[in-house]
């Protein structure tokens, strides 16, 4: 595989403190990732604007989206994708909430981001009883996105089929798909099936494994067959973009170099 295809997730790189969770945020030291996934070769880290909305968060202010672009320009990094984490805490049925992203549309579209990634878990699952708010919410948001010169991608946990039929349902050019592989497989979805299902609409992959428990392990460890999955991208022609949404292990940066190196490996064997 290509590396300049290979990004990782903001603060996948920094060992937390206090064994904080996954979706801890490198708040004090994001600039600092920059630095390691250039040594490790990726073209790009995937910003998170994190579940809590801190403040804190660059994205906010002036200064700190300047201080963004500035870190993807000095490392040649290419600003891909921007996965808005706050829309799992904070329903897409509420105006607030549609009123944040069209905000956090408009930063990405000052910084060149492609793509803002929706991931529809928890509040915003589009199989709860706000449904249609939900739909109507991403729908509009779609819109905006499409003025900004970006496109607006969905992660859910729906299979490939009814994945197809709410796409259908939107019935918008403007969104597209973000295919988790570790949490496809641990939902049991028959991945092939998905693939051929969903084609042309996966523009961008989350690569990371997870066990039996669900919990997300170091690529190998878990339920996925990486070899099986990648020869079914082959056959499909896939030439979107990967991001690394993986475990950090005991030490982030060696877990991470370890990752990479499986990744090449499973994609050529």
């Amino acid at each position: 595989m290509n590396q300049e295809r290979i990004g990782i997730m903001q603060g996948r790189l920094t060992d937390p403190p206090n064994k904080e969770g996954l979706d801890w945020y490198p708040v004090d030291c994001w600039e600092n990732e920059f630095s390691v996934a250039k040594e490790l070769s990726l073209a790009s880290i995937e910003f998170v604007i994190d579940r809590a909305m801190r403040n804190d968060n660059p994205i906010w202010s002036k200064n700190g989206r300047a201080k963004i672009k500035e870190m993807y320009k000095f490392y040649h990094m290419t600003p891909i994708a921007s996965c808005a984490n706050f829309v799992i805490d904070h329903s897409l049925s509420s105006k607030s909430t549609i009123f944040k992203v069209r905000e956090v549309i408009n930063y990405l579209a000052e910084l060149n981001f492609r793509y803002i990634i929706v991931p529809l878990f928890g509040e915003s699952n589009p199989e709860s009883d706000s449904s249609f708010k939900i739909a109507s919410s991403i729908a509009q948001l779609a819109n905006h996105a499409s003025k900004n010169k970006i496109k607006l991608l969905l992660e859910s946990n729906l299979s490939g089929i009814d994945t197809k039929l709410f796409l259908d349902q939107l019935g918008n050019k403007n969104i597209g798909i973000v295919y988790d592989i570790g949490n496809a497989v641990y939902c049991e979805h028959d991945i092939a099936l998905d693939m051929n299902v969903l084609d042309e609409n996966i523009v961008h992959i989350h690569l990371k494994d997870k066990n039996e428990q669900g919990d997300n392990v170091v690529l190998g460890d878990g339920k996925v067959n990486f070899s099986q999955f990648f020869d079914i991208l082959k056959m499909n022609k896939y030439t979107g973009d990967f991001t690394l949404e993986t475990s950090r292990g005991k030490n982030a940066i060696s877990t991470a170099t370890a990752n990479i190196e499986f990744i090449r490996r499973s994609f050529h064997t």
